[in-house]
């Protein structure tokens, strides 16, 4: 209920900001740059003083600073309000009819789930996501290609699991991840794309091995002269034995981490409050961010045990 909270008050406090028409026409204007001067102020229909207000305001809220050339210009969090509050805002409004559609379709309640969400789906895809304006190219290192970092913020672990289970699908060559946590829809994915071909290296958290171990308690118990003891405890502590495909360690997991195919960064969002809890992730397709984070990844590869007996 606290991240509700927190939610709801940081959202309350920008919708407010933007309620303010001089506001919203300033914020929209520093994304080509704005500074003050009789035509800027005849274009905005406005007074110096309800110019530097609504400066003031936007400045505060960290939406805006100014450049080296004395324009007011998107900060990096400026210019993710933009695109998610302003941009991709106004994309979504062009199809509203068809999301009104939908809401009636699921009112009628006579088509199955998966088949309305394939329809949202389509929706979606119709909506091309711009890249992100240029006050992120300030902040962080672009690609080769020019083309701004791609970033999505998600709270929910239902929807986080959805996400990757969709960008593993996608995935052709390598998946690198370090994990935490790992559901079985997950593994049983990434099983699959090894099969195919896909190559596969897995960081798993101690404690993620001990709490197989805790779950498995019964069978390890239970052994006998056909579940030798080493065997039976790969198949415990390891969700992706016998795969010798898939190369596995393990170590203490600071974060969760997963690389795709060296483009695609999924990067867990640790709870300040409760470490062990999950918190949400973020995704991020850039390629030069993507080699970064392989080189932390390899850093903690070259560190961490093969094997660790946790039956002791």
């Amino acid at each position: 209920m606290i991240g509700h909270q927190e939610a709801i008050t940081s959202s309350e406090n920008l919708f407010c900001l933007f309620s303010r028409n001089d506001n919203l026409k300033m914020f929209v204007i520093a994304k080509e740059g704005l500074k003050i001067g009789i035509s800027t102020l005849d274009s905005l229909g406005i007074t110096p003083k309800r110019y530097y207000k609504a400066l003031k305001q936007l400045k505060d809220a960290g939406l805006i600073e100014k450049d080296k050339k004395g324009y007011y210009v998107h900060t990096t969090f400026g210019s993710i309000v933009y695109q998610r509050n302003i941009v991709e805002m106004a994309q979504y409004t062009k199809h509203l009819e068809k999301m009104q559609m939908i809401d009636t379709i699921i009112r009628a309640e006579k088509f199955s789930e998966a088949a309305i969400l394939k329809l949202t789906q389509e929706i979606m895809d119709d909506i091309v996501k711009p890249s992100f304006p240029s006050a992120i190219s300030q902040s962080i290192n672009t690609t080769t290609t020019n083309q701004f970092p791609i970033i999505d913020i998600i709270l929910s672990f239902d929807k986080v699991i959805q996400t990757l289970l969709q960008r593993i699908d996608c995935c052709k060559s390598e998946i690198l991840i370090s994990t935490r946590i790992c559901p079985e829809i997950v593994i049983n994915k990434i099983l699959e794309k090894s099969k195919l071909g896909v190559k596969v290296k897995v960081l798993a958290d101690i404690d993620l091995v001990k709490e197989y171990f805790r779950s498995q308690e019964k069978f390890v118990d239970n052994l006998d002269e056909k579940n030798p003891i080493k065997e039976r405890k790969c198949v415990v502590a390891n969700p992706w034995y016998p795969d010798n495909t898939i190369n596995r360690r393990i170590t203490d997991i600071p974060f969760g981490v997963i690389i795709l195919d060296n483009t695609e960064v999924g990067i867990e969002l640790v709870n300040s409050n409760n470490p062990k809890e999950f918190y949400g992730g973020i995704i991020i397709r850039d390629e030069k961010i993507a080699m970064a984070m392989t080189e932390f990844y390899q850093q903690m590869w070259e560190k961490a045990y093969e094997n660790i007996d946790v039956m002791k």
